[in-house]
């Protein structure tokens, strides 16, 4: 009888311990398997071909069902051999679509901002689709804001040709991108920007019903921090003299000091007074 309840008493140690190194090995690997689901923010100065395998692994891609999908892959580029591109193909291996199957799909990178100051997007781009239904748009989100409900059959709330939700800045000159079926090149404005991670996000939409090939591509993309950014609010005193003018602009930069050049309409600069 006591060596059955000892039998008894080791089994369930065993067991015991079995369970207890399991809830161990567990807690050590969940941080593990975390920090390798999330990529590491890209920092700037920022270039993107698609050429770089460990880099397109950054990318997070959210398709869902669509049937048209987006791909990094060799179908489309402007420039190497890879873009990131939509394609109705299941292997990605064309870049086309089916316009009778409505998607709503993006491509997001995440990036960080050290310095709170001015910056530039740049990318190109083609799509051609359909004026209002069909197109690209590319914006940044703030790090904490959520991509949800875009899954494949479900649209950013607040999204259009021309609107973004509230807090998401446009890359792309504020409007969609469509009706052309050759490589673009797209700059966005000097955007203002306070230091933090931000979602670098190309979406893409289709309404199910006409559109021509090609939907969207996307390649060589920049991001840069201006050092020396434009002043804006320009103007001319309009007491202007022979010899005197009085020119005023709102400084951006901090700058303690500026050169200012002057000549004829249309001169070189750097050969003005």
């Amino acid at each position: 009888m006591k060596s059955i309840v000892n039998r008894f008493i080791n089994k369930n140690d065993f067991i015991m311990r079995k369970f207890l190194l399991n809830l161990l090995f567990m807690a050590l690997m969940v941080p593990w398997i975390t920090q390798a689901q999330t990529p590491t923010p890209a920092t700037l100065p920022y270039t993107c071909g698609f050429e770089d395998d460990t880099e397109n692994a950054a990318w997070t891609i959210v398709n869902g069902t669509a049937t048209n999908k987006f791909f990094i892959g060799t179908a489309a580029n402007h420039g190497g051999t890879k873009g990131l591109y939509i394609s109705s193909n299941p292997n990605g291996t064309t870049n086309d679509y089916n316009n009778g199957a409505s998607g709503y799909v993006y491509a997001q990178r995440s990036i960080s901002l050290a310095n709170s100051g001015v910056y530039i997007f740049a990318f190109d781009w083609k799509a051609y689709g359909e004026s209002c239904c069909d197109y690209i748009r590319a914006f940044i989100v703030p790090g904490n804001d959520s991509l949800t409900p875009c899954n494949g059959t479900s649209s950013f709330s607040g999204i259009s040709t021309t609107a973004l939700p509230t807090g998401w800045i446009a890359i792309d000159g504020g409007s969609a991108l469509n009706v052309q079926s050759s490589w673009q090149s797209s700059v966005s404005p000097e955007l203002n920007l306070t230091a933090g991670t931000y979602k670098l996000v190309f979406y893409w939409r289709n309404d199910g019903s006409v559109g021509t090939t090609p939907p969207a591509a996307i390649d060589n993309i920049a991001i840069s921090e201006v050092t020396c950014p434009a002043p804006t609010n320009l103007a001319l005193d309009t007491n202007v003299t022979s010899t005197t003018a009085t020119i005023t602009w709102v400084d951006t930069s901090g700058a303690a000091s500026w050169v200012v050049e002057y000549g004829p309409r249309g001169f070189v600069f750097g050969t003005g007074e």
